[in-house]
């Protein structure tokens, strides 16, 4: 099994094997966590951390460009930041932080996709603006700041387990 990730409205896409999809979620949170500080920054945070196969099933957590939940006024930097988290990813090596070395070469291709994915997405490609992210367990605004005590990750709210709320450990 594997999942897509994809711009439909580009018609591009890329997929990659459920273990693949693992090290790229871990790896983005790991770097996005650390820079995520606006409150819709936290939500996409928290919204990729629910992409947690173990909790919701595999080769079902790939994303398109419009599932993310844009806000026209705020888009540029919505954007900016979802090819920031991959690219401070790439310049800081986050995933040597992970409790396991996935092959660096294929990780960097990965995240260099996602890059490519959202670097080239415009307000015109959105076809219908979300009026929210699309949650499986939609976080209180209470719950914004938790964080995995041991990977320092926004925890998702599938789980009231802190170490099963937590993308990597409930991956490791």
């Amino acid at each position: 099994m594997a999942n897509i990730f994809s711009h439909d409205a580009q018609d591009h896409s890329f997929m990659i094997n459920n273990r693949w999809t693992s090290v790229l979620y871990s790896t983005l949170l790991l770097s996005g966590s650390s820079i995520a500080h606006s409150t819709w920054e936290k939500l996409c945070m928290i919204w990729l951390a629910e992409h947690d196969q173990g909790h919701v099933g595999l080769g079902i957590v790939g994303i398109d460009v419009e599932d993310i939940y844009w806000t026209q006024s705020e888009f540029d930097t919505q954007k900016s930041f979802l090819v920031g988290i991959a690219q401070k990813a790439l310049e800081e090596q986050s995933w040597q932080l992970l409790p396991y070395a996935p092959e660096e070469d294929i990780l960097q291709r990965i995240l260099r996709q996602w890059v490519d994915l959202f670097q080239n997405a415009q307000m015109a490609d959105i076809s219908a603006w979300k009026q929210d992210f699309d949650w499986y367990v939609k976080p209180e605004r209470d719950s914004l700041d938790k964080k995995c005590p041991i990977h320092h990750i926004f925890l998702n709210r599938l789980s009231q387990d802190p170490l099963e709320a937590c993308y990597i450990c409930h991956d490791t």
